[in-house]
């Protein structure tokens, strides 16, 4: 699995300057039908097709409401220390936003079922991202995000430059284009699209298909991809068969198994451990019984029957990684 420290050796500093900060102050709630508490949340109906937040601190969770029209929200130099949250009204309209130099202590929550949504965040810093419904296009960059979690969601572009993403969570997600700025993004390890509720191989596999390997540009990314993708799919025997796409570690199961057999022969027939080496080596590649004289019992047979089998299976798996790792 490749270092996280080389996966964004290339990321920049999110540059939210002092002087920034120093711009931001804290937000009072109007307490008109506009602008209002309820239950918790800080609830805003902008009263025009646009909305503009600048420079301001928000202490409690915001929901903000869409009307009956489309709606342009623009948030610029602003600190959220709860949640933000997109919400429908009577009817789906579409919506855009763009958040630029700004922090989010816990959520970003942008929901849309018919309507379609436009979502561009830009040098900011969010805990996580989570975005579902429909989406023309949804666009981060020079960011640092905990988590994006991308759920039953349909999208014509996601597009990610230069922005550090700790974990994925996405199911049921589709796009008919991905774009990483870099292979090593979409290559730095099944890990990361795994959340601590342990998906199911289907949804793993579905992430790397409709998510990961479209982000792939060169062949090298996307058979590291496919290997990601075994190694996600595939149960824990898989590590014996090198998941059938490392020769080495296919090679290297080999020498093991061929000498674990050799010292059961060393122990069980009268002979040199030489002549056991030897006679393993014929045995597990099939071509020949060897050259030991020894009494044959059942155990012997066995041994040999097994080792025989082993042999033709990590043929098969040896000539399977090959294939594999060599796709163009």
């Amino acid at each position: 699995m490749i270092d996280k420290k080389d996966v964004f050796s290339y990321t920049m500093e999110v540059n939210i300057t002092k002087e920034d900060l120093l711009k931001r102050v804290i937000s009072r709630s109007a307490e008109s039908h506009e602008d209002y508490h309820s239950e918790g949340f800080r609830r805003i109906f902008p009263l025009h097709n646009e909305m503009l937040l600048e420079n301001l601190i928000f202490d409690e969770p915001i929901s903000i409401y869409l009307k009956d029209k489309p709606l342009s929200i623009t948030i610029l130099n602003c600190e959220f220390k709860k949640d933000l949250y997109i919400r429908r009204g009577e009817k789906e309209v579409d919506y855009f936003i763009f958040i630029y130099k700004t922090n989010i202590a816990n959520s970003l929550h942008a929901n849309s079922f018919d309507a379609k949504n436009k979502i561009s965040i830009d040098t900011s810093v969010i805990n996580t991202v989570s975005i579902s419904g429909k989406a023309d296009k949804i666009d981060v960059f020079g960011s640092q995000i905990e988590t994006v979690s991308l759920e039953n969601l349909k999208c014509e572009l996601c597009r990610i430059e230069r922005t550090d993403i700790t974990n994925y969570s996405l199911f049921n997600f589709s796009s008919n284009d991905v774009e990483f700025d870099t292979d090593k993004l979409a290559i730095s390890g099944y890990s990361r699209f795994i959340p601590k509720e342990k998906q199911s191989r289907k949804q793993v596999s579905e992430i790397y298909h409709r998510f990961v390997l479209k982000g792939a540009k060169s062949v090298k990314a996307t058979s590291e991809i496919n290997y990601q993708l075994m190694k996600a799919t595939t149960n824990w025997t898989g590590v014996f068969f090198g998941y059938f796409y490392k020769p080495v570690h296919v090679i290297l199961w080999i020498i093991a198994i061929v000498f674990a057999y050799s010292f059961v022969y060393w122990i069980t027939f009268e002979s040199t451990y030489n002549d056991s080496l030897y006679f393993s080596v014929y045995t597990f590649l099939t071509i020949g019984f060897g050259d030991m004289n020894t009494e044959v019992t059942y155990l012997k047979t066995a041994l040999v029957f097994s080792e025989g089998l082993l042999g033709i299976l990590y043929a098969a798996v040896l000539l399977t990684s090959i294939i594999n790792s060599s796709k163009k």
